[in-house]
């Protein structure tokens, strides 16, 4: 189920930025006791995961009774693709998305993350504006909410995991690569004026960010960071689902259900 939370007031969408370093520091792993609050366990029990044809029917129970909240930069990158990434994952699972509108005012998502705890959600993935925005992160991390922090380097302890971009440049001339998603780039290379495009992973990143955030509420077992390969694209494949759910997340296609 995906549900559109309404916004503090109205923004713009436009891009999120994106990490371009592999390797971030890693935060611990411990929760962070709120003193100003008393936490509040909110682990909910685990869902058997059944074998062979069933598999895929528990998969569909992961998420049932979870609200996850799902709070995004607006800022060089169209968060577009993340949340198309997101919602695939809610289908999946059967879990409750409370939407935010994307924005990179650091009060804007302080309130979107107090409004988010106060409705007593079970996850929260977020990619934190600036510093200032720990605080509020801190807080729910002491109310027991499991937090996964996506596509940021945000300096927080006691997050569940991070998630980032493994980017990287495809050999070749350093003159025929481009980075990025936007239509001049796209054109470029149908018009073979470049050989390649690296593309932010943004479908991945909304998609893993919310698996996470589940297995996390269930209790499953969870590494601190995981590391997303960025997506080359060429004139051969730019019309693979995989890609064009990276160019054209408006029109992207659903994952297999």
């Amino acid at each position: 189920m995906i549900r559109h939370a309404l916004a503090p007031y109205p923004l713009t969408v436009a891009a999120v930025t994106l990490c371009a370093a592999a390797a971030l520091l890693l935060s611990g792993c411990g929760k962070k006791e709120d003193t100003t609050t008393t936490p509040r366990t909110r682990k909910v029990p685990m869902v058997t995961r059944a074998e062979g044809s069933n598999a895929e029917g528990s998969r569909r129970q992961e998420g049932r009774g979870l609200r996850i909240a799902v709070v995004l930069r607006d800022t060089e990158r169209s968060p577009t693709a993340m949340r198309a990434g997101a919602d695939a994952a809610a289908r999946e699972t059967g879990a409750e998305i409370i939407w935010p509108a994307a924005s990179d005012d650091p009060q804007w998502q302080t309130q979107a993350l107090q409004n988010a705890i106060n409705r007593g959600v079970d996850g929260i993935v977020i990619s934190p504006a600036d510093d200032s925005v720990n605080a509020a992160v801190e807080t729910a991390i002491g109310r027991g909410i499991e937090v996964v922090i996506v596509d940021s380097d945000a300096a927080l302890k006691g997050i569940s995991s991070r998630i980032v971009v493994a980017r990287h440049r495809p050999a070749g001339d350093a003159a025929a690569v481009r980075f990025g998603n936007d239509p001049a780039s796209v054109a470029a290379l149908r018009n073979d004026e470049i050989q390649a495009l690296v593309l932010p992973p943004s479908f991945e990143l909304g998609h893993t960010g919310v698996l996470t955030a589940i297995a996390a509420v269930r209790g499953r077992q969870i590494r601190p960071q995981i590391a997303i390969a960025a997506v080359i694209a060429t004139k051969d494949n730019l019309t693979d689902p995989s890609i064009t759910r990276l160019i054209n997340p408006h029109h992207s296609p659903r994952l297999p259900e």
